[in-house]
């Protein structure tokens, strides 16, 4: 099976996801809604979640980098690695006002 194309997702200035494009509702199954706020969390492998949510409540509290690699759940239930990054999209004063989420597979990590 061919990799995933990339998912993107974009959060408020503290983190919340917003948006979740066609790829993450297509791979997940989820509806966008339900991907909104910390829904995200919920389709992570439940080993990498606690993880994930450290890392990227680190991130927006101190507007930094972010990456992590997690197993996200497909629509079909498999689990499969993904490298995500994030980078904030700060006005011209230098506030955060929103962060760009990308989420890639990692083909050769398999599936869990």
């Amino acid at each position: 099976m061919p990799p995933a194309a990339p998912l993107i997702v974009i959060a408020d200035v503290e983190g919340r996801n917003v948006y979740a494009d066609g790829a993450v509702r297509a791979y997940t199954g989820l509806s966008g809604e339900t991907l909104k706020g910390h829904g995200w969390l919920d389709v992570l492998h439940p080993d990498d979640q606690a993880r994930a949510a450290a890392a990227w409540a680190q991130a927006v509290a101190c507007g930094g980098r972010y990456e992590a690699d997690y197993r996200y759940r497909r629509h079909d239930g498999a689990y499969c690695w993904f490298h995500a990054k994030a980078i904030c999209d700060r006005d011209a004063s230098g506030r955060i006002r929103r962060w760009f989420i990308v989420s890639e597979e990692i083909p050769e990590r398999g599936r869990a």
